[in-house]
């Protein structure tokens, strides 16, 4: 009852705040299916062994990545305000001012239970609570990065002008007389379809053609060089037949078409 009552006093929760965001470090260590998926390639690789990072240290969207493989079961998360090696807890610093320095049995006896009613405010009542805002506030501070980062990237993309014809006569379409381009969408996984598609001035779909087989690797049997280049003429026939102004090969690479 004791301990509720003190985490309860304003002036006590706002210092230990303080204190517990200022102290916090986190420890995390992957789990045994992290050992095997966390590879160079994760973003969790360079924090697959944390020992008391202080909080502050997290930068960018460093602590989204960690929060969602913890989510993911591939890390274990834990928060600490006292180091391992240092003998003297936080816990300490308040007990020691909150018990009596005499030595009676009666006095003793009270300071054992004012010592409990110290851990327990902390451990139960302060501490879980303090956890969870200050989480909440370093998912905040990295989806802000994120949401960040994604608007500065819109707006590179929307900034560009849309291409344009030099003169009337490039135009050569059959059916609108606007800026027609061609798209190329491909994976680097062999299983997944590419796909080639016209798409108008006014961003509409005008046709497209599936390309099962152009990821294949020609030199590893006659059968997938046969494939690629059926899937090689599949585009030449298309650029001629939709005469296209602009090809772009997936997000990077934009070349003009020759009449």
């Amino acid at each position: 009852m004791h301990a509720r009552q003190l985490s309860l006093d304003p002036l006590v929760r706002d210092v230990i705040r303080r204190e517990y965001t200022s102290r916090c470090m986190i420890n995390a260590r992957p789990t045994r299916t992290g050992i095997q998926s966390i590879t160079e390639d994760h973003p969790c690789f360079t924090m697959k062994y944390l020992h008391e990072k202080p909080i502050n240290t997290f930068t960018k969207d460093q602590f989204l990545y960690l929060y969602q493989s913890v989510k993911d079961g591939l890390m274990t998360m834990e928060y600490v305000i006292d180091m391992k090696n240092n003998p003297h807890t936080y816990a300490d610093e308040i007990k020691r001012s909150y018990t009596r320095d005499e030595y009676s049995d009666n006095v003793l006896e009270w300071n054992k239970i004012r010592a409990m009613c110290i851990d327990l405010m902390l451990n139960k009542f302060l501490y879980p609570k303090f956890q969870r805002e200050l989480e909440e506030i370093l998912l905040d501070e990295a989806r802000q990065y994120v949401i960040k980062q994604c608007s500065n990237c819109l707006n590179d993309w929307i900034k560009v002008a849309p291409f344009r014809l030099s003169n009337d006569e490039n135009v050569t379409s059959i059916s609108d007389a606007g800026v027609r381009v061609l798209s190329i969408a491909y994976s680097t996984d062999p299983d997944d379809v590419s796909y080639a598609v016209i798409l108008s001035s006014e961003g509409q779909v005008m046709d497209f053609i599936r390309l099962p087989n152009l990821m294949l690797r020609d030199n590893y049997s006659t059968d997938n060089r046969i494939k690629k280049d059926k899937d090689f003429e599949a585009i030449r026939s298309f650029i001629k037949q939709r005469l296209p102004d602009v090809i772009c090969i997936g997000k990077i690479i934009i070349f003009y078409v020759a009449k």
